[in-house]
């Protein structure tokens, strides 16, 4: 997560979610029998309670807000609507679902969440030499060699009240950039 929030992409499955609903709305535009009796079909199962195909989609488009359009396809524009659906599905990633809500329950991304609360890509990554920005991103991301990693991953894992660094305080990236003297 904290990758998609430093470079402000998005996960893979917003677009595969845009293309089953295109993909659907090709089938139910469809002058093709055999696919309109084979979908009428699973409608009618669907009806019934059984999880298939369409109820995924209509799941995908209600959790859109998009209920309207699974009760009347007909109603969308389809060279404008998978643009809409994609920008509700974005804008729920980012802010009421997946993204904020594991930034902050993330037990890694403590450093990260000081400094990001925003889905905008960062320009100090196009000023910064490279050397530079790859070795303030990985302190961001909590991808370093301190002891808050290191011994949280360890074949024999460490407290993490116990990641000392010479036997005085927590060997975390605060400590690390402003107390250390090593």
């Amino acid at each position: 997560m904290s990758v998609y929030g430093k470079l402000s992409r998005y996960p893979l499955y917003i677009n595969r979610y845009v293309r089953i609903v295109k993909y659907w709305y090709k089938i139910i535009d469809s002058n093709n029998i055999i696919a309109n009796k084979l979908y009428s079909i699973l409608l009618d199962d669907m009806t019934r309670g059984k999880g298939n195909w369409p109820s995924s989609v209509k799941q995908l488009l209600c959790n859109a807000g998009y209920t309207h359009v699974w009760n009347n396809p007909r109603c969308i524009n389809l060279k404008h609507f998978p643009v809409a659906y994609k920008n509700a599905i974005i804008i729920d990633f980012k802010n009421r679902s997946s993204w904020l809500l594991s930034l902050s329950t993330s037990t890694v991304l403590c450093t990260y969440r000081l400094f990001k609360n925003d889905f905008n890509f960062p320009t100090y990554l196009d000023c910064v030499p490279r050397k530079i920005r790859v070795a303030f991103t990985k302190l961001r991301l909590s991808s370093h060699q301190l002891r808050v990693e290191t011994g949280r991953y360890a074949s024999n894992r460490t407290p993490y009240n116990e990641l000392i660094c010479n036997s005085i305080d927590l060997e975390d990236e605060y400590y690390f950039l402003l107390i250390c003297n090593m």
